[in-house]
């Protein structure tokens, strides 16, 4: 004879045991972890090399997020992967601190030389940038 079936509010009613059974161990890891995020906050003023706000972090993405509006107007996949591809490629020239025009000037003039896998990596932002300077 199979065993009979609970019913949905037995099974309610033992959720919500487990549940207040739990409630004390949760409390008991929230109130370790506030009091080690209290310790990590009272460090912080004191590490002189932390910036008190995020600005450079802000100022980073805006040309990201602005951008992001634009590309909803892209008509076609090839399109859109082909801005994808300029843009990683200008972020990345600002990001090793080259200049994103000349870059691409000097990317487009030897580009059609590149022949092999190794021609292509030497024009990568960092390598080519050591080559020009």
């Amino acid at each position: 004879m199979p065993p009979p079936s609970s019913s949905p509010t037995d099974e309610l009613q033992a959720l919500r045991a487990e549940l207040a059974a739990m409630k004390g161990e949760l409390r008991v890891v929230t109130v370790e972890r506030g009091d080690l995020l209290r310790e990590k906050l009272k460090a912080y003023p004191s590490d002189n090399c932390l910036p008190l706000s995020n600005n450079a972090c802000e100022n980073a993405i805006r040309p990201f997020t602005v951008g992001r509006k634009n590309w909803l107007f892209y008509d076609t996949v090839a399109g859109a992967n082909a801005a994808a591809n300029l843009y990683s490629l200008i972020e990345t020239c600002k990001a090793k601190s080259v200049e994103p025009y000349s870059y691409l000037v000097a990317l487009f003039k030897a580009l059609p030389l590149a022949d092999s896998a190794d021609d292509y990596e030497a024009l990568l932002p960092w390598h080519l940038a050591t080559s020009t300077d």
